[in-house]
């Protein structure tokens, strides 16, 4: 479900009528499914009165959210030959937490700790020895459901052994854990980034709509931040059984023909 296209196929598109976008509009632009977001010095009385002049009087259907479910992919590998391509590149997705779960905290912690573009597992053992062009761990979250990407991409020749390498590092962290020292690090960089975030209008808008549409929650940065800081090595572990790293689904796309 989450690999749906937004734009779709350009049949659909071509085939699109008035009626029916005019039709999209008046269910999903309703007011239960916009939110209005400010930041910063605002006389907070005057914007509540500026949006109910503009969009007090909106009418209309309440919009639902339909089909949220957690999905579980199947474990697997998949091969996209590209002759075209110069380097391969390894796409490795884990289940994982969902926007809405308190263990997404974890989970964004465990994928830094991994997979971050300095000072991670993933970088020291393959990016610094120069073993790969790029590789590294994030999480993707959404309203019930949740993804942990694991990227690898680099010499066409090597990426059988760099991909040994890389679901190596996983299976251990799987085993193991993380250490205190990686988990104190990577607290340090994700408080630090939503401290950074938080100082841009850009960055203030995004987390307080996030956290207002998933979680109906006005997002504060001191909560955040109180949040990561909480999570143990317990928590990790706790992730760690419920989402497990060690068994992606794994797709390559590039010159191979094999892999």
């Amino acid at each position: 479900p989450l690999g749906q296209s937004i734009l779709g196929p350009s049949a659909g598109i071509a085939a699109l009528t008035r009626g029916q976008m005019q039709d999209y509009f008046e269910r999903r632009y309703a007011p239960n499914n916009i939110v209005a977001v400010v930041c910063g010095n605002v006389d907070w009385d005057a914007v509540v009165a500026c949006v109910d002049s503009h969009c007090g009087h909106w009418n209309g259907p309440k919009a639902e959210r339909t089909g949220v479910c957690d999905h579980v992919p199947a474990p697997g590998v998949h091969l996209i030959p590209h002759a075209a391509a110069t380097q391969e590149n390894v796409l490795l997705l884990s289940r994982g937490a969902a926007a809405e779960e308190p263990l997404r905290y974890a989970g964004a912690l465990l994928a830094t700790a991994v997979g971050d573009d300095s000072g991670s597992r993933i970088y020291w053992e393959l990016i610094d020895p120069g073993l790969v062009e790029n590789a590294g761990s994030t999480v993707d979250r959404a309203q019930g459901t949740g993804l942990f990407i694991t990227t690898l991409t680099g010499d066409p020749d090597a990426t059988g052994k760099n991909l040994a390498h890389l679901t190596r590092i996983l299976a251990d962290v799987q085993r193991d854990g993380i250490t205190g020292d990686e988990l104190t690090q990577a607290k340090n960089k994700v408080m630090s980034r939503i401290v950074r975030a938080n100082e841009r209008p850009k960055g203030r808008l995004h987390s307080l709509a996030g956290a207002w549409l998933y979680n109906g929650e006005q997002g504060q940065a001191d909560t955040e931040i109180a949040r990561f800081d909480a999570v143990t090595a317990s928590d990790i572990r706790r992730y760690l059984n419920e989402y497990p790293i060690d068994k992606p689904t794994v797709t390559a796309y590039g010159p191979l023909t094999t892999l």
